[in-house]
């Protein structure tokens, strides 16, 4: 009720403005500001999430748990966890080795798909 009461309150006043000879711009001036203001509130609680999402690390890589825990339980050795550690992060040269890994069988299963990834 109140926020429409203020509406209202902004709509009169703006006619008042212009009554007097003000211009449009300046006479809306307080309406927009308003307006700009929710909308970066809004965009912001919106953002929100996705800047939250993005903190978190990633817990795969190519088909490899990468968590400490999961070492014993997943049955891939320390050395391919820590290849894709590092080829996650954008090392190169240890993408080319666990594609090759993987198109070899050698620490891991053949996986032609994966390979060429």
């Amino acid at each position: 009720m109140r926020v429409i009461g203020n509406q209202h309150q902004q709509r009169q006043s703006a006619l008042r403005c212009r009554l007097a000879g003000g211009s449009a711009s300046t006479c809306l001036y307080p309406q927009i500001r308003a307006l700009r203001q929710s909308v970066a509130r809004a965009a912001s609680l919106l953002a929100l999430p996705f800047a939250l999402a993005a903190c978190t690390a990633p817990t795969h890589y190519a088909g490899i748990d990468l968590r400490a825990a999961s070492r014993s339980a997943s049955g891939v050795s320390p050395e391919v966890q820590a290849l894709a550690t590092r080829a996650q992060r954008g090392d190169k040269q240890a993408q080319l080795d666990l594609g090759i890994r993987y198109e070899e069988a050698s620490g891991l299963p053949a996986d032609p798909k994966r390979a060429r990834r």
